[in-house]
């Protein structure tokens, strides 16, 4: 099953800051419906049960969902980020992309197995743009936001071209990139010092 969902808005106006409009776009991709139902009954019998201790609902609650929700990730559900989108009448800010988990096996949830074997297996593709202008139209910590951004692109983070700051952010293997660069990015060698003479 796929499903959709979009929310967007007219003017708001909070001073001191005027938004022309908002959107909140998303999608959820392969969801199993069959898994998906045996987490929501097994939820819902569990919240029918008031005398149960707020810590033993917990436990209660991650066991009865474990095994429907293993399945319900094998089939490598997708939640995309079709747009989300904050815009002053000076500019834009915009995000869009896709995270994914991809080969799910139930060993990866087992007694004992490493949590990062989970994290190698989700995958994130973002594209994120800002307008200077929006920043600028941003009270306070506007310029202050446009300088780290400008740091960031001056080390090859992000680009900026044509009034906008842009990159492209990506989590593979465990590994997050901005703009094809390893994020956070190593730091150089220390200096030796120089030799005694």
């Amino acid at each position: 099953m796929t499903m959709v969902s979009k929310t967007s808005t007219g003017p708001l106006t909070t001073a001191p800051l005027t938004l022309t409009n908002m959107h909140f776009d998303f999608s959820f991709r392969h969801l199993d419906m069959e898994s998906l139902e045996a987490v929501t009954v097994a939820m819902r019998d569990l919240h029918q049960d008031p005398a149960l201790a707020p810590q033993e609902r917990t436990m209660k609650m991650v066991e009865a969902i474990k095994t429907p929700g293993i399945s319900f990730l094998s089939h490598q559900p997708e939640f995309a980020i079709d747009r989300i989108s904050i815009a002053t009448a000076q500019g834009e800010a915009q995000l869009s992309g896709v995270v994914r988990l991809h080969d799910v096996l139930p060993a990866d949830f087992a007694e004992g197995a490493d949590p990062k074997a989970i994290i190698q297996k989700a995958d994130a593709d973002l594209d994120c743009a800002l307008d200077d202008a929006f920043l600028k139209s941003l009270p306070g910590a506007g310029a202050q936001f446009t300088a780290q951004l400008q740091a960031l692109a001056d080390q090859g983070l992000l680009t900026h071209e044509n009034g906008k700051f842009h990159t492209k952010i990506a989590f593979h293997q465990g590994t997050a990139t901005f703009n094809g660069k390893p994020f956070p990015q190593a730091k150089p060698p220390p200096a030796s010092p120089p030799p005694h003479r």
